[in-house]
């Protein structure tokens, strides 16, 4: 073998391999488009949707067993809130029990199963208020 030929063969296998690429590229696309989980593109797009399917924000508190409390909330897409209600949840001295995150079509739900030292039916009624103007806010 001589260096043309290693070359000529290095060449044709590297054309194989982009047209593998190509192929398999289209073939995952037709995939997504398919199934329906074609992204979002961007942050304008998702408040289009958002706006378009008039999500109604909502917050619902709810006190469970001892010092524990249940957490729903419902509101529009926004990149950074999850890591905000977490940050927001450490800072008002509640410890995260369990946690649900759902979104779809720009819509998001949160709910937060969270342990805390006094919890009454105030705390309750304050931490709703609270959720609810972060949510606007953000």
């Amino acid at each position: 073998m001589n260096k043309g030929t290693i070359l000529s063969d290095a060449i044709s296998y590297i054309e194989g391999l982009q047209e593998e690429v190509k192929g398999l590229s289209e073939k995952l696309q037709e995939m997504e488009i398919m199934s329906g989980q074609v992204n979002v593109g961007s942050m304008d797009d998702t408040v289009q949707v958002t706006e378009k399917c008039k999500i109604e924000e909502d917050v619902q508190v709810t006190a469970l067993d001892g010092n524990k409390l249940w957490i729903k909330i419902i509101c529009g897409q926004k990149k950074g809130l999850f890591n905000e209600l977490m940050e927001a949840l450490d800072s008002v001295g509640f410890e995260v029990i369990d946690t649900n995150l759902t979104t779809s079509k720009g819509a998001i739900l949160v709910s937060f199963s969270v342990e805390g030292t006094h919890v009454d039916e105030y705390v309750t009624e304050q931490m709703k208020e609270f959720f609810m103007e972060m949510i606007r806010g953000y």
